[in-house]
């Protein structure tokens, strides 16, 4: 990643200030006696660990790419391509076979295969699950599809700061140094039952104005913090449960994010060049994360049909089981977004791709001990 090398480029500033202090300087009274100056100390370098408490909300998912089944504007029974509106989908199409028992074009009427209106045109098919009768025109996602991130392991972090004052008091502080944090995200929601759906890494980039009470020379002075963050994910990657419910391929990516937060704590002088410091707060971030799914297939087996909520979800379990509806009729059955070859997705033997955007508010709780040397 690149962010050390920009925060090393700041503390590189930073560490000239601190060469331009180091060690004491000498001089002499007017009756030619030496005398000791003492280095100001203005800056100062620390290291020690970052832990966060994940405390995130999590928004439902939503499909940005139309919806996954739904009913074509065309007349039960009719197979000419013309009067289907482009772009409908959820037609079904039954496999037929040659005289030699050679599988013959799927949705090809010439060639005896016939595509049908499954979802809403009767009682006997697949048109159960979402009649027309229930004001049910379409198959979306389920609703409130949502995330968790478990807390990760604390993370070590080095940072150098200065002091913009002679009593310090104020300060600033940056991070030169900082491991990513290995994040583990978990269903929640409608996907609770997923487990781990997906793993990736994180790296913040923290900015921290930080005000101490008391006297320079006291030694434990309380502090309060603002902090500044930007929030970097990187490597993400979906896990085969993931693929399972989502029923394909499925590639997950995540926008950066700036944010705000507080710290209280304060630091405990051991000598004037070595101290404690303890700071605990909270800071707020908006993440945005998409999810591509690519050649979705779902069948009866596909465990979102099983954790479906609400009445679509009830409709779907009691034809789920064997020798109910989908176990009769999905076998064999191709599901097609369009009946149309103009319009058929990947030759007909998907569902296609999918777009699916959801947004985590994240508002961790943070522990950061370290211990500094001051120059």
């Amino acid at each position: 990643m690149t962010m050390p090398f920009r925060l090393s480029a700041v503390a590189g500033l930073i560490f000239l200030g601190a060469m331009a202090n180091a060690g004491a300087e000498t001089t002499t009274d007017r009756y030619g006696k030496e005398l000791k100056i003492e280095p100001t100390r203005n800056i100062f370098a620390r290291f020690g660990l970052l832990g966060l408490k994940m405390n995130n909300k999590s928004e439902a998912a939503k499909n940005v790419s139309g919806p996954i089944l739904s009913s074509p504007a065309v007349i039960s029974g009719t197979l000419d391509p013309k009067v289907i509106t482009p772009g409908d989908r959820g037609w079904y199409c039954s496999q037929q076979v040659d005289g030699n028992g050679d599988d013959l074009p799927l949705c090809d009427p010439a060639g005896g295969n016939g595509a049908i209106d499954t979802l809403y045109n009767s009682p006997t098919n697949l048109g159960i699950l979402y009649g027309r009768t229930t004001g049910e025109d379409s198959l979306d996602i389920p609703d409130d599809i949502k995330a968790r991130i478990a807390d990760p392991a604390p993370g070590a972090i080095g940072t150098l700061g200065m002091y913009l004052d002679e009593k310090h008091r104020w300060a600033v502080e940056v991070p030169v140094m900082a491991l990513p944090f290995d994040v583990n995200i978990y269903g929640a929601g409608t996907f609770q039952n997923a487990g781990k759906i997906a793993t990736g890494k994180t790296l913040g980039f923290l900015v921290f104005g930080h005000y101490y009470f008391g006297n320079k020379s006291d030694k434990f002075r309380p502090s309060v913090s603002l902090v500044a963050n930007y929030l970097i994910p990187f490597d993400l990657k979906s896990t085969p449960e993931l693929e399972r419910w989502t029923g394909g391929v499925t590639k997950i990516s995540s926008k950066g994010s700036v944010g705000l937060g507080w710290l209280v704590g304060g630091k405990y002088s051991f000598n004037d060049t070595w101290d404690l410091n303890l700071h605990l707060g909270q800071f707020k971030a908006k993440v945005e994360n998409t999810l591509s799914v690519y050649d979705m297939s779902l069948t009866r087996n596909s465990p979102i049909f099983t954790y479906w909520p609400g009445p679509q979800g009830d409709r779907l379990r009691s034809i789920q089981a064997p020798g109910g509806i989908l176990d009769t009729q999905l076998r064999g059955i191709r599901a097609y977004r369009n009946y149309d070859p103009a319009n058929r997705v990947n030759g007909g033997a998907n569902l296609g791709n999918y777009v699916f955007k959801q947004n985590q508010t994240l508002d961790p709780y943070v522990m950061m001990v370290s211990v500094g040397y001051n120059f």
